[in-house]
């Protein structure tokens, strides 16, 4: 099953792309190490994902159809 990803802001410009389909590792730890190991850049870089429109701060599954994205950190005002 392949899912597709969002990179965001300063994201896109470290991937070089804005978004990406890839196999579904299964969870979101095993995504993330996937993706720093597929773009360096991202090793560096803080992050927040979100899945189906909700930022996950915990390993969580990856459902089949969810939506992705790698978003920059962010503030309010």
């Amino acid at each position: 099953m392949s899912i597709e990803i969002i990179f965001f802001g300063q994201l896109a410009d470290k991937t070089g792309c804005s978004n990406v389909v890839v196999d579904n590792p299964g969870s979101i730890d095993a995504l993330s190490m996937v993706m720093k190991m597929q773009y360096p850049n991202l090793a560096t870089a803080k992050f927040v994902i979100a899945v189906n429109n909700k930022i996950v701060f915990d390993n969580e599954p990856i459902e089949e159809n969810a939506k992705l994205a790698f978003m920059p950190p962010f503030s309010g005002g």
